[in-house]
């Protein structure tokens, strides 16, 4: 009985030995992992960003991960690749050294051992070259580094010359030919700068233009295809003499500051601006200008301020303006004999003001103007005509009916006839504030209310 045990024993040791013999020893299993490719998303021209995930059913060894990319389809590791470490987790990607306006496909990768997975391949289009922040360029060499770049759009402001009174030694803009849209351009302080040529691919400026102060500039040659502006800036100018080149600048909402330009005669060039509610016209210190014919187009204005234009004649060229929402500044003009190019005036939102103007001697243009002001902001000037010594008469206001919160009509010293105001409660609409001094006749409101209103 006792060799019987001993012999099934053995027989069982036995079994163990030749089951455990078959198994194979320290062996992990395969690992089995899925790639996932994180949408790729452009960093201006030369740069992107994607990444991945990675599924791992089985094991848990990951060697390498990233993405890669090529030009053409089902990249590979052996194209251009990130390598953003080890492990399981997911992961963010750069992708670098890409060529603008290029198609480009992109997936993600990960390694385990001698196994490569890939991720889904995503597509890109890089866009045109373009330059993410503000740049400052002072001297020519800058400007044709910059320009050899090839850069298409800059999402900063551009300036070209010296922000100060220093001149810069610029005096070509030829390296720039690439440009098609700045946010803003600002090009000052150039005494050598003959020309705008290099920015004739120029389209479109998000916020606005501003030209001031470069010498022996003569015209806008290189803006011929400029389209769209915020505003435009044009100021301090010896021998500027020609805008036609902004013609098809087109944008209705542009607000326009024309000063200091000793030798322009004309706004022939600005014929497509149309005017709206924020646009904004300031007209100054242009001792050469006899005509701004180029603004007949606009309809509609925020403010408009003439000032200081000593050969302006008259103001043919707001012929369609038939309401300006804020105010109207007349002021300083000391050839200006009449206020021709008013006559379709309907409604001022704020204020007119028409002072020192020595030769004006009407105002006859304003016969369709009913409203100045709207009673409600206690800043109102409402009607002010101040120190016009030729003028005589108000002729040309009989339709006005309402002028907002005030009245002042002083040291006009010919002015004898008040009677085309006759249309005015003075009582509610001037709120008691009627000012009459040092004219030629100086009506209270009771005389105007009893028909006192000349001489």
């Amino acid at each position: 009985m006792q060799r019987r045990l001993n012999y099934s024993f053995l027989l069982v040791v036995l079994l163990k030995l030749l089951i455990s013999g078959c198994e194979e020893v320290g062996v992990e299993p395969e690992i089995r992992f899925e790639v996932n490719t994180f949408p790729v998303l452009a960093i201006g021209s030369d740069a992107a960003s994607s990444g991945g995930s990675i599924d791992i059913s089985t094991g848990n060894n990951i060697d390498a991960k990233g993405v890669c990319w090529s030009t053409s389809p089902e990249p590979t590791i052996e194209d251009s690749k990130t390598e953003d470490g080890k492990g399981r987790d997911s992961f963010e990607s750069i992708l670098t050294d890409l060529k603008a306006t290029t198609n480009y496909y992109v997936r993600a990768y990960a390694i385990s051992g001698d196994k490569i997975e890939y991720g889904v391949q995503k597509k890109i289009f890089t866009p045109e070259n373009t330059y993410l922040d503000a740049i400052v360029l002072k001297t020519q060499e800058e400007v044709d580094a910059f320009g050899a770049k090839g850069f298409v759009h800059i999402k900063g402001e551009l300036s070209i010359g010296m922000s100060d009174e220093l001149n810069s030694s610029i005096k070509s803009l030829e390296s720039l030919k690439n440009l098609k849209s700045v946010y803003r351009l600002r090009i000052a302080n150039n005494e050598r700068l003959t020309s705008l040529n290099g920015l004739n691919n120029l389209i479109s400026v998000d916020w606005g233009v501003i030209l001031t102060n470069n010498d022996v500039l003569k015209n806008m040659e290189g803006l011929n295809n400029l389209t769209s502006a915020n505003s435009l800036h044009i100021g301090g100018h010896g021998l500027l003499e020609d805008l036609s080149a902004l013609k098809n600048l087109t944008n209705g909402e542009l607000s326009v500051v024309i000063y200091g330009n000793k030798a322009l005669s004309n706004l022939d060039g600005l014929e497509g601006l149309g005017g709206g509610e924020f646009t904004s016209i300031f007209i100054f210190d242009n001792p050469s200008l006899v005509n701004i014919k180029g603004l007949k187009n606009i309809k509609t204005a925020h403010t408009i301020e003439i000032t200081n234009n000593v050969s302006l004649l008259n103001l043919e060229g707001f012929n369609n303006l038939e309401k300006v929402r804020g105010d109207v500044r007349i002021l300083y003009d000391s050839a200006l004999l009449d206020l021709n190019g008013l006559d379709n005036l309907k409604e001022i939102g704020r204020s007119l003001r028409i002072r020192y103007n020595p030769v004006l001697t009407n105002i006859i243009d304003l016969k369709n103007l009913t409203k100045i002001g709207d009673g409600n902001s206690s800043s109102s000037v409402g009607l002010d005509i101040f120190s016009n010594v030729e003028l005589t008469t108000l002729d040309g206001l009989e339709r006005l009916e309402s002028v907002g919160n005030s009245i002042s009509i002083n040291c006009n010293h010919l002015l004898s006839d008040f009677c085309a105001l006759q249309n005015i409660d003075f009582n509610s609409e001037a709120e008691g504030y009627f000012s009459t001094i040092e004219n030629a006749y100086n009506p209270t409101v009771e005389d105007m209310e009893d028909g006192n209103c000349s001489m």
